[in-house]
């Protein structure tokens, strides 16, 4: 942990980084909220199968976004 805090590839983000930054925590905290809030009003294990199937979401728009990002890099060469 302590090496990549003094790692000298990281740098501060900028521009549009920034952005996009506070974007994530804004829209994290939003689904905390109601995560939350769904715990609150209906049985557990009713939330928790709900919120397993954003692991397998996740992953599939992980490979979506990998295979975009390949294909792109593909395309500048």
């Amino acid at each position: 942990m302590v090496y990549l805090l003094f790692d000298e590839s990281w740098r501060m983000p900028v521009g549009i980084e920034w952005f996009w930054l506070l974007m994530t925590g804004f829209t994290t905290q939003f689904g905390q909220f109601f995560m939350t809030r769904a715990y609150q009003s209906d049985k557990a294990s009713n939330v928790s199968a709900i919120s397993y199937a954003g692991i397998i979401w996740g992953a599939g728009f992980g490979v979506f976004l990998n295979v975009r990002i390949n294909l792109r890099r593909e395309a500048a060469q």
